[in-house]
C-alpha cells in the first residue's frame, strides 16, 4: 500500500455498530474521520451511548449516493477544509453496484480511496487509515477477493473481532 496509510477491508454482521464504535474511539483519542454512506443514518446504533458533542465535531458525516458523487468529492482533494486521518466508507457494495460486474470500477474506486488517504497522510504528515465495510457476509467471488487482495493491508470478519470490537490496525499513529 501507498506509504503512510494503512488501508482496512471489513465485512461481516452488525457492521453499523462496529464502524461507529471504530469511529467514536478514534474520535475520542482526537483523530479527524469522514464517515462516507450512500444514505443517511436515522440514529445511533442503539447499543452506543449518546455522545459529548466535541467527540461528534471530529466525525464528518458524507453521504454520497452512488459511486460518481464518490468519485468527485475523493476528487476535489484540493478544496477539503477539514483533513480527515481516518475514512470510513459503509456500503462499498453500493458503490460498485453501478458496475458490479466491472472489477475495472472496483478497482478505480479503491485506487481513488487510496489516493485521497495518501494526500490526507501528505497534508497531515501522519498516517492515514482508510476502513471500507462490505456489507455482503462473506464477499462473494473471485473479483471482490482480486480488489481485496490488491488494495487492502487486512480483512477482518466482524464475527473475529475482540469484544471491544475494535479494529485491529485502527490505532492512531
Amino acid at each position: 500500500m501507498p506509504g503512510n496509510v494503512k488501508s482496512i477491508f471489513l465485512y461481516g454482521p452488525n457492521l453499523e455498530y462496529v464502524l461507529f464504535k471504530n469511529a467514536i474511539n478514534s474520535s475520542e483519542d482526537g483523530a479527524k474521520i469522514w464517515f462516507i454512506s450512500p444514505d443517511p443514518f436515522k440514529k445511533f446504533p442503539s447499543d452506543i451511548a449518546i455522545l459529548d458533542k466535541e467527540i461528534l465535531k471530529n466525525i464528518t458525516f458524507l453521504y454520497l449516493k452512488d459511486s460518481t458523487e464518490l468519485l468527485k468529492h475523493l476528487n476535489s482533494i484540493h478544496t477539503w477544509y477539514r483533513i480527515p486521518e481516518i475514512i470510513i466508507l459503509n456500503n462499498f457494495h453500493v458503490y460498485r453496484n453501478n458496475n458490479a460486474t466491472s472489477s475495472v470500477h472496483s478497482a478505480h474506486l479503491c485506487a481513488s480511496l487510496l489516493d485521497a488517504c495518501k494526500a490526507c497522510s501528505k497534508k497531515l504528515e501522519k498516517t492515514a487509515t482508510l476502513l471500507v465495510a462490505y456489507n455482503i457476509d462473506p464477499p462473494e467471488g473471485e473479483l471482490i477477493q482480486n480488489i481485496v487482495d490488491l488494495y487492502f493491508d487486512s480483512v477482518h470478519n466482524t464475527e473475529e473481532l475482540p469484544s471491544s470490537y475494535i479494529i485491529p490496525g485502527m490505532e492512531i499513529t
